[in-house]
């Protein structure tokens, strides 16, 4: 199977043009540094993008750098400074996780910037992370109330960003949530899983449900009687005047829904070898990657993504769904 790859291995149908935000983390390091004290993530956020509030200084509206990023969203806005953290830009001034500064890797990134880049799907957090982040402050808020303590003494924002991020099965993994520690994970360990499950239940069935109206649209539909008809990608790709990338995202949705069976069609297009390779990797590994699998496996991404597709789990739309 012929595919377009990058220098890494990745196909079109996999990988994602990157922002330059080399600018936007210069202005946040400026910031934390002219403001002189720590400040927690969303104050930070909150003075680049030009925030007004009753809670913002007069010194910090008049900070060269106020309102610097307000052309960003503030999702966006928040997980270049989440990606900061991770590079070791910004650190934790204490083990609450509520306030952070700039790093001396930040000071030396902002002498002599080297380049920060991120791809559009690190920058948005999807929504049902959202929600999932909605509840675990509303959690967080509960728990603060009974024990009569400000929300941030529970639990700080970070760490429910990184709960939301990590989403953590075992009271071992929630105990290394930076902020979080053992004493954190057995007090309110149950609460944060027993929350974590509810959500991801209902991620599932959101998630059916965008699947399934999607599915349904003019365009899928008619890409469904394309290929129906015995089109080939490319083909559908150019009566469509679309992306062949497009199309095949246009057929895992269908496929995924039910709509079509795709198995027949990968079994036709994928090499046997590659493809039974690809289908026990997939089938064996939980909660399987396509970038780790292409590390292990040496496939190709366009290939990877097929036997990912053929192993998946087809939500018939036969069964009841509520819409």
């Amino acid at each position: 199977m012929k595919t377009t790859q990058n220098t890494n291995g990745q196909s079109a149908f996999e990988s994602q043009v990157k922002a330059d935000l080399t600018h936007e983390v210069c202005d946040i390091l400026k910031t934390m540094i002219a403001v002189k004290q720590p400040y927690g993530l969303a104050k930070i956020a909150s003075i680049v993008q030009g925030q007004e509030s009753t809670f913002m200084k007069a010194a910090d509206r008049q900070l060269e750098t106020f309102g610097a990023l307000k052309h960003r969203k503030w999702d966006t806005v928040r997980n270049i400074l989440l990606q900061m953290y991770e590079d070791r830009l910004i650190v934790p001034t204490n083990k609450l996780m509520n306030t952070f500064e700039t790093s001396e890797i930040g000071r030396a990134f902002l002498d002599g910037p080297s380049g920060f880049e991120m791809s559009p799907k690190e920058l948005t957090t999807p929504r049902y992370d959202l929600v999932l982040l909605g509840q675990l402050k509303e959690l967080r808020r509960r728990i603060g109330e009974t024990k009569n303590l400000p929300p941030y003494r529970i639990l700080s924002e970070f760490s429910l960003l990184q709960i939301m991020k990590h989403k953590p099965e075992t009271f071992s993994e929630l105990q290394v949530i930076p902020g979080v520690g053992h004493f954190k994970a057995e007090m309110y360990g149950q609460a944060i899983f027993e929350l974590l499950l509810t959500v991801a239940e209902e991620k599932d069935m959101f998630l059916l449900r965008e699947y399934h109206n999607k599915a349904m649209t003019p365009s899928l539909q008619q890409t469904k009687a394309f290929f129906l008809e015995g089109d080939s990608v490319e083909e559908i790709a150019r009566k469509k005047g679309i992306k062949p990338t497009t199309v095949m995202g246009y057929l895992e949705n269908l496929h995924l829904t039910g709509e079509i069976d795709l198995k027949p069609w990968i079994e036709k297009t994928v090499d046997s070898k590659a493809l039974y390779k690809g289908a026990e990797y997939f089938k064996k590994v939980s909660n399987p990657k396509v970038k780790e699998a292409f590390q292990v496996l040496g496939l190709d991404y366009e290939t990877l993504n097929l036997c990912k597709m053929y192993v998946a789990n087809v939500q018939s739309l036969k069964v009841e769904i509520p819409l």
